[in-house]
């Protein structure tokens, strides 16, 4: 047994003999692991709000810089320069997560994690044949409902607190470049660095005679290098075909762990760290993209992703996770209407967007898969533009039926 169980066998005892009640073991399933996205494990590639609305499609399509995250060779064909940030709201339900639906903390229905911010900066320039693009995103969420719970002291009792919560993201830093290499081909190739961290906390207190605590802080720094890949053949100017590869890579953590247990009045303050640098293997992704223009107005999309879960492997603190997984193909589907509006005299772009997406998850029990509508719309003219776009996912497959929810403005500028 290594330090860290055998520490935590003698804290989880401590608990169970001043907790006011039993404690059941927890038990997670795939898509409420401690370290699954928020919304669904097929988080890549990031999309910004234009292509959101499209329900996620963006690998034929040149929306704006972030077209250098999901294929590279999108570059060459965007405007001189451009650059956009994006804010974001975003929730997800979950049955379960860490002590939340698992004995110790019990809820009526799922329980929500929500969070908004600004989630990507990025720009892009074209010089000739090809482009270059540098960025920031967020592309993945550790968010997790907070749980608390407290019963406060009475006739000279003892009061009872206990508190779980659990935050983190993912970023991707990426570089990019593209180049048209005739006859309707180009390609592109990108380099990203993923960082991030994940924190994670657990406290139980008794206050009052005979009062204790127990605390269980871990804390995860992430870090890794990728690489992305893609090629983009447009035989005519209506329709547009891609293929894409992301590279599977070893997602490092460097792990830190901080048990304790306290009970003043047995003059008693234990504390014990532990830290590791451990790996998560990432699965090799692959997508396949084809774009029509139907009408000089109106374009669709179709999409496929492969993501190659049944490699992924888990370290922590040592110790390999059981994590059974499944490859699965991700199918988005998207349309675009193009249109113009005048507005206080001025002609405006407004584009309307709408999109399907098939979005299975990689645990094979229970088998689950999100289903999702995408809406947006835009408003463009001169050289500003506004996106907006939300997302409505609902799952089946698990008994729970999570829902999936996300907004997303992005604001770009372009010469």
């Amino acid at each position: 047994m290594t330090n860290r169980q055998i520490v935590a066998g003698i804290v989880l005892l401590a608990g169970l003999a001043v907790a006011p009640g039993p404690v059941r073991a927890q038990t997670r399933i795939g898509q409420y692991e401690d370290e699954a996205p928020l919304r669904s494990w097929n988080a890549a590639p990031f999309v910004l709000a234009a292509a959101l609305g499209r329900g996620g499609t963006s690998f034929t399509l040149a929306s704006d810089p972030s077209a250098a995250l999901a294929n590279p060779a999108l570059l060459p064909l965007l405007p001189r320069f451009s650059a956009a940030v994006q804010g974001y709201y975003e929730a997800g339900s979950m049955a379960k997560a860490g002590p939340i639906g698992t004995g110790v903390f019990l809820t009526d229905g799922n329980a929500v994690a929500s969070g908004s911010g600004l989630d990507y900066a990025g720009a892009a320039v074209r010089v000739g044949r090809w482009g270059f693009a540098l960025s920031v995103s967020q592309e993945e969420s550790y968010l997790r409902p907070a749980a608390a719970y407290s019963l406060g002291a009475g006739g000279g009792g003892n009061g009872y607190f206990i508190q779980w919560t659990q935050t983190g993201r993912l970023r991707i830093a990426n570089a990019a470049v593209g180049g048209i290499l005739g006859r309707g081909f180009s390609v592109g190739f990108g380099a990203s660095w993923a960082f991030g961290r994940l924190e994670r906390s657990f406290v139980e207190r008794v206050t009052g005679l005979g009062g204790n605590e127990i605390s269980d802080v871990v804390t995860q720094d992430f870090s890794g290098l990728f690489f992305t890949a893609g090629l983009l053949w447009s035989p005519t100017s209506r329709f547009r075909a891609a293929a894409v590869l992301r590279t599977p890579y070893d997602r490092k953590a460097d792990n830190r762990s901080a048990l304790g247990y306290k009970a003043p009045d047995a003059n008693t303050d234990i504390s014990i760290d532990a830290a590791s640098r451990d790996t998560a293997r990432q699965p090799l992704t692959a997508g396949l993209g084809v774009s029509l223009d139907v009408s000089a107005s109106l374009t669709l999309a179709v999409e496929a992703s492969y993501f190659g879960w049944a490699a992924y492997s888990l370290d922590f603190f040592g110790e390999t996770q059981d994590r059974a997984f499944r490859n699965v193909v991700r199918l988005n589907v998207g349309l675009e209407l193009r249109e113009k509006v005048s507005l206080f005299g001025t002609e405006f772009d407004m584009p309307t967007r709408v999109g399907l997406i098939y979005d299975p998850q990689p645990m094979k029990d229970a088998a689950s898969a999100y289903g999702a509508i995408t809406i947006g719309t835009g408003l463009a003219a001169g050289v500003f533009r506004l996106d907006l776009a939300a997302l409505f996912g609902r799952e089946w497959g698990s008994g729970s039926g999570l829902e999936a929810r996300k907004i997303a403005l992005t604001l770009g500028f372009r010469l």
